[in-house]
């Protein structure tokens, strides 16, 4: 009986130091995360588009349709960006008119994001993306169906004002191994050359969680492949949407919008790790990511939010709190836009 009663004192001891040890990494962790990624005299390499997406009821004042006032808080930040993104008022399924909206593009660079192939407002923008387009058609390509695809994709972009920017927008799922790169990296230069009046670039989509597959199946060789495509090609490539978040999102979002019970144990133990800890995770894995892309040539990052968002917010549960942030409502800069803006600033700008 003694020999049991010791060894549980044992075990008990052993699970109070590691648990105290724990504690103790964790908060170094996050004090050191929180500390580097301080506030500084911001110079951002002028090589670098420093975008974001927007929508007119986040920069506007308020709904009214005729009040062209900028919302305080937007007015104050929007300086920080070189590329804009309208998230969905360009896009071909919004039925709504954006009149607001498109008259404030008119004076900034704005890229009409998923516009219609047909849609009259072409001829007012210079920048496109091509969203999804491959990994919607890649299984047409070459097939029966061929000519119809491509010919739609071809008579879109042959009303595209001369000299136009088109980033061929995907997530990074679409490059699964080596084989599927090359197969896109392929199509791409052939598009390019078929279509040499405008200027076409690579946009990848990286949408991540803080526990995230992403970080051992493609981070350690798609990057450094993006990067030797561009410079033998001399094409410029960059992320066309990220954002990362401190809560896991995508199990409940495969189930469609909530975690199932089988694995709700998953959600109960994320809740056991404090929020700052994951924030501080995420902020470390964010400035990773653009640290190398942007060694590897990438030349534009756009930010899919400014203000907290939650892009997938009507695709989930409504318990679902995280959000991606990169200031607050008061237009105040947070832990992740430090992460980030260290990662692309001249290297004198860092003290």
């Amino acid at each position: 009986m003694n020999y049991y009663f010791k060894l549980i004192l044992k075990a008990f001891k052993f699970g109070v130091v590691f648990n105290l040890f724990t504690l103790i990494l964790i908060v170094f962790y996050t004090l050191s995360i929180e500390y580097y990624f301080r506030p500084f005299k911001l110079i951002l390499n002028p090589l670098v588009e420093f975008g974001t997406a927007i929508s007119g009821m986040k920069i506007f004042a308020d709904a009214n349709p005729r009040n062209h006032s900028l919302r305080p808080a937007w007015a104050k930040i929007q300086d920080d960006f070189d590329l804009f993104i309208p998230e969905f008022q360009l896009r071909a399924d919004w039925r709504q008119p954006s009149p607001r909206l498109e008259k404030w593009c008119k004076s900034k660079n704005c890229c009409a994001h998923r516009i219609a192939f047909n849609d009259r407002r072409i001829p007012h923008f210079r920048c496109f993306t091509l969203d999804d387009w491959y990994l919607s058609n890649r299984d047409f390509l070459g097939s029966e169906f061929d000519r119809s695809v491509v010919s739609s994709l071809d008579s879109f972009l042959l009303k595209l004002p001369r000299g136009s920017r088109v980033i061929i927008n995907e997530p990074y799922m679409l490059f699964a191994d080596r084989r599927s790169f090359n197969s896109f990296t392929s199509w791409f230069l052939a598009l390019a050359a078929k279509h040499p009046a405008l200027k076409f670039e690579i946009g990848i989509q990286i949408h991540l969680q803080w526990i995230d597959s992403y970080w051992w199946q493609y981070h350690g060789w798609l990057i450094p492949a993006l990067g030797d495509f561009a410079r033998t090609h001399r094409i410029r490539w960059g992320f066309s949407e990220f954002s990362i978040y401190s809560r896991l999102w995508k199990p409940r979002i495969a189930y469609g919008g909530a975690t199932p019970e089988r694995m709700r144990l998953i959600d109960r133990i994320e809740q056991f790790i404090p929020d700052r800890f994951r924030r501080a995770v995420v902020a470390h894995q964010a400035y990773i990511l653009h640290r190398d892309a942007f060694r590897a040539g990438a030349t534009h990052f756009v930010q899919w939010g400014n203000f907290p968002t939650t892009w997938f917010a009507t695709a989930i549960d409504p318990e679902y709190r995280s959000t991606f942030e990169l200031y607050d409502w008061d237009g105040n800069p947070q832990l992740m836009y430090w992460a980030i803006a260290r990662s692309l600033v001249l290297e004198n700008s860092k003290n």
